[in-house]
């Protein structure tokens, strides 16, 4: 969706963020209401659905089995993409959207390639040969802001919702390994308690903004992607991604503001979206829940 504002507005809004009031009764670190459905795709392993203000976007994760010569070998288990709808805003339109999705998808990669935003990720090895590929991939159907933040939030909620197949490894021939279908088709989750999510802090005037509207976004010059992984519940997430967005340039004293109201952005964020999937973990699909 493009946003025109007159000079007079973007000063309005300028000058209301420095004072700590924006358009919408929000303070400069707080969220819009935040919608979040899982299981709403049938056709995957995992999905999810999130909604902040005019953002809306799917979440679907499919599980692949993959056999190759060795599996040590093969670091990537998760592979994310991103897919820009030209329907969702005219700036996705031909090549701009390709653009976007790939800083997205690249960003959400940097977040996760850590040892500790998933511990168990080991258990996607199955043998020397053999080991599960998880395909995260998000569709943005419409453009409110917020991308980044509600993209993470939505990579994991579908991870927390997706079953993957236990199987069992048997040996073949030539020093190889086969896999098989025990009977009763069961599933295993990944605990993904300390899987990261990304809070993206925007410069507007001197001020710092989280989860910045249309029209605040238009007033900014550059923005900071902040990923963080809360390894226990209570304390201060774990710095896993930092990266500039936008086409100005921020200078070294603010950064590290930014990422520490980056930091505590994420540690809210996170505290409230695992109470509520706890909460709903053994209800049936589909639960719209504010998070």
């Amino acid at each position: 969706m493009d946003v025109r504002l007159s000079d007079a507005e973007k000063v309005f809004i300028i000058h209301g963020v420095q004072e700590g009031l924006r358009n919408d009764g929000r303070s400069c670190g707080d969220y819009r209401p935040m919608y979040v459905e899982r299981g709403v795709l049938a056709t995957t392993d995992g999905s999810s659905r999130v909604r902040i203000g005019g953002t809306d976007l799917l979440c679907g994760v499919k599980c692949e089995l993959v056999e190759c010569e060795d599996s040590s070998k093969e670091t990537n288990r998760l592979e994310f993409s991103v897919d820009c709808s030209a329907n969702a805003s005219p700036q996705f339109i031909g090549r701009g959207g390709d653009a976007y999705a790939e800083e997205l998808s690249d960003a959400l990669h940097f977040a996760y390639d850590n040892e500790r935003s998933i511990p168990d990720l080991a258990k996607l090895t199955l043998s020397p040969n053999h080991f599960w590929r998880l395909y995260v991939d998000i569709v943005i159907l419409q453009y409110g802001g917020a991308i980044i933040d509600a993209a993470a939030v939505a990579a994991k909620a579908a991870l927390f919702d997706t079953e993957i197949v236990e199987v069992v490894t048997r040996q073949a021939d030539e020093k190889k390994m086969t896999i098989d279908l025990p009977q009763g088709h069961l599933t295993w989750k990944l605990d993904v308690k300390s899987a990261p999510l990304i809070s993206s802090i925007t410069k507007i005037g001197s001020t710092n903004v989280v989860d910045v509207t249309l029209g605040e976004e238009t007033c900014s010059f550059a923005a900071l992607w902040v990923g963080g992984s809360v390894q226990k519940a209570g304390t201060e997430p774990l710095v896993t991604m930092t990266r500039q967005a936008g086409g100005g340039s921020l200078d070294a004293a603010s950064i590290n503001d930014m990422i520490q109201m980056g930091v505590n952005a994420v540690g809210r964020l996170d505290a409230k979206l695992m109470e509520r999937l706890a909460a709903e973990e053994t209800t049936i699909p589909g639960q719209t829940f504010l998070a």
